[in-house]
């Protein structure tokens, strides 16, 4: 069975989806759910699954007379699927961030991540989105084999 350590993104991503699916899903179904996750799209996802399915952490079914397929979790992928959830909940990081009022909307950016910044136009959005980046920000650095940077910063507020 393949090691959490070994998952990229994009193949969690789709574990996760298809768990979503509960075995109902088809590609067509996963692909449109994956659109709307900010992840790498290469390699393609068809290679994906089957990879995946070669490890044997996903089952394809295919409808008989039909070209329609669906895709389900293994025991394996289940397991490892749950301990990938429990992993990332072990691993929170707390950043210091700081928010500005634009014009029109709200900027954010993390002080101990360089180039890690998100826009909103409310405040609860782009706490939303900053946190967003946040994740996205890490999960770039572990897959380029980067350190992840400790959190440094402290936030005061000093009256004058």
């Amino acid at each position: 069975m393949k090691k959490l350590t070994q998952l990229t993104q994009l193949e969690l991503v789709l574990l996760e989806l298809v768990a979503k699916g509960q075995g109902k899903w088809s590609w067509y179904e996963l692909a449109n759910a994956l659109s709307r996750r900010d992840v790498p799209r290469e390699p393609d996802m068809m290679v994906v699954l089957k990879k995946l399915s070669a490890d044997g952490l996903v089952k394809r079914y295919i409808e008989i007379g039909s070209p329609r397929d669906r895709w389900e979790l293994t025991r394996e992928g289940s397991i490892l699927l749950t301990d990938a959830t429990a992993n990332r909940q072990r691993e929170s990081i707390r950043y210091a961030i700081a928010i500005e009022k634009a014009k029109s909307n709200y900027s954010a950016y993390v002080l101990d991540l360089p180039g890690c910044v998100a826009t909103g136009t409310t405040l609860e959005e782009v706490e939303q989105q900053i946190k967003e980046a946040i994740v996205l920000h890490l999960e770039e650095l572990r897959q380029a084999g980067s350190s992840i940077p400790e959190p440094r910063t402290l936030c005061k507020y000093v009256e004058v």
